[in-house]
Order: structure tokens, then sequence, then C-alpha cells
């Protein structure tokens, strides 16, 4: 049973997002992740310090890439291993791309330091949209460490930029993705009241737009004032705490195949469950209100290099553990889960 109506603690702020990433050399914070990944891709050509040759773990949706390919990278895919851990090329050489990713808070963040470490002729891009969370993510000695804040904020805008070797300047202006981001941003609110079925279709037609406008991979915005300031204002450690809290009530609480453990180290991003019928399934959480999003659809090629990303590709599903909600909603959201699947 809810309750209202009891006293309350206000959790006051002791660390923003913005302290995190503070000990870095240069910082740059853009409209999203994918603009940092461009950025970062042609500053390296600019720079004259690549092969145009990346190499992009096999469980990666062509959002991560697809600056590198069009600025005319090969692109060779690589493994990952059954605890979402870089299977390293053995082939890579002196100026080729390294494409890291931190998944769910469970990858090996020392192996990877040690590996780069040891590697320091290799390019390094360090993927951590899933720790933002996590002071160690900004640690790492990476070329580039790039991330996706808006996913784990909902802001209008939110991509990381961190180098301590590279200095990038960001345009400045008015773009269409956070214009469009805006818009749908202030109808969403009116949805999120009246659940007006027409103001839906509205503020997804708008978001859409603004998707394609950043899959263009052809210049890297600033990210607006208002996302920035917010940056500034948000309380890690509480974020912290109610993702923790909601991922431990919701692991316990399904009956499914989770696809990490429950004691990861890390902030949690999601929690990424196995399920047959995948497809289906999304359409049916969907209908009763719960959005468990496919993070990792990817290329044929990535399948065939590595099995285990091949099948995370064809059978998970991303359940929301974030902020926004508290133990009630967790309870509805595994209660949601067992009956579609009992079906």
């Amino acid at each position: 049973m809810r309750e209202f109506g009891s006293e309350y603690d206000l959790s006051f702020r002791n660390c923003s997002l913005s302290d995190l990433w503070k000990g870095r050399k240069h910082t740059v914070l853009l409209r999203s992740g994918r603009d940092a990944i461009f950025a970062a891709a042609e500053k390296l050509l600019k720079e004259k310090s690549t092969t145009a040759r990346a190499y992009v773990p096999a469980l990666s949706c062509e959002s991560m890439y697809s600056a590198f390919k069009n600025l005319g990278y090969e692109i060779v895919f690589y493994p990952i291993d059954e605890a979402f851990n870089p299977v390293y090329p053995d082939e890579i050489k002196k100026g080729d791309v390294l494409l890291l990713m931190l998944y769910y808070g469970m990858t090996d963040v020392k192996s990877i330091e040690k590996w780069i470490i040891e590697h320091p002729e290799v390019n390094t891009v360090l993927d951590i949209t899933h720790s933002v969370w996590d002071d160690y993510a900004y640690g790492l000695s990476a070329t580039f460490t790039i991330g996706s804040l808006r996913k784990s904020m909902g802001t209008v805008n939110g991509g990381l930029l961190v180098s301590d070797i590279y200095d990038v300047k960001a345009e400045k202006g008015e773009n269409v993705f956070t214009e469009y981001r805006k818009k749908a941003f202030r109808i969403k609110k009116q949805y999120a009241y009246d659940r007006t079925q027409d103001v839906k279709n509205e503020y997804r037609k708008m978001l859409a737009i603004a998707e394609e406008d950043i899959a263009k991979n052809d210049v890297f915005f600033a990210a607006d004032e208002e996302s920035v300031r917010g940056f500034d204002c948000v309380n890690v450690e509480e974020i912290r705490y109610r993702r923790k809290r909601n991922f431990s009530v919701l692991y316990s609480a399904i009956n499914i195949k989770k696809l990490i453990p429950d004691n990861i180290d890390g902030t949690p991003f999601s929690l990424p469950v196995a399920i047959e019928n995948r497809d289906e399934i999304q359409r049916e959480f969907a209908k009763r209100g719960v959005y468990a999003p496919v993070l990792w659809p990817i290329d044929e090629t990535a399948k065939n290099v590595c099995g285990f990303a091949g099948y995370v590709a064809d059978n998970m599903l991303s359940l929301p553990i974030d902020q926004r909600y508290g133990y009630d909603d967790m309870v509805d959201i595994a209660s949601i889960v067992e009956e579609v699947l009992s079906r």
C-alpha cells in the first residue's frame, strides 16, 4: 500500500555531478554522447594521431561507432566475455583507436586501467554512460572519456568529453537537437498530468527529429546553459542511493534471468534481463506502462565475432531503476513483469 502525508527527509547536495570530473585537464559539455564520440574521433584525425582504424566492442549499438565510420575509420569488432569485460584484440597497433565501454557498473575497471597504462601507443576512448555517477569512472587514463549524461539525468542536453591530452572546442548557438528536445520536454510535462494520447504522439515526433539531427555526426554543439546548471545542482549521493535501492528491490522481486549479479560495484544504470520472444514481451510491457528498451541492436558482423554479444542483442531488455522511482514503483514494475511472463 502506498502511504501519503507522512513527514519526509530533505536530502541536501554534498557532491554535484560536475564535481566528479574537476580533476581532469580538459572538459567540454556537449549536447549528447554522440557529439562527444564525434568530437573525439575528429580530434584524433586532425591531430594525425590515428591510423583511422577503430576497434569497437561487439556489444555496441551503431551510435557508439557511427561517428568513426562516417569519418572514414575502418571499424573492427572485438569480443567481450560473459562478465561484460573486453577481450583485448592482439592485433591492435600503434595509433589505432580502442573503444571501451563500462557496462552496467560491472566491467572490471582495474583490468581496463592496467591495459591502458601498458599500451600508451593506442588511443583509447572510454564510454562511461553507465557509470556517470561513480567517481572511479573519471579517474581512468583513457585518451578520451566520453558519456551520455542526459540518459541518467533527464536533461535536454548532456554529453561529456574529458581528456588530459586534448582540448576540444564545441560549437555554440541554436541547433535542431536542442530546440526540439526543449519543445518535447515542455509538452511531455502536460502528458504527465492528463495522459492525452495526441500530446504523447506530438512529443515523441519531436524527440525523433532531435535524434535524427545528432545522427548526422557532422558537428558537435555545446550543451545548453540550463542543462549545464543542472549538472551543478543534482545530489550525487542521493541518486546513487536511490538507484542502488531500486535495483536491489526489483532484482529480488522478479523471477527472471538477470544478466548481471546483484552485487555490482558501481551505481546501476538499469536492470538488464534475458527474455525469450523479446519483441513480443517488450510490447506487452509497454501496454502496461513499463518501457524496457533494447539497448544493444548490433551489427550481424559483431554477432559473428562474439556469440555472447549476439545473445544479449537478441534477448535483452533493460528494466528501469532510476532515481525518479521508489520502492512502490519497483513493486509495481515487478508485478507487471510477472503478470506478462506468466501468460
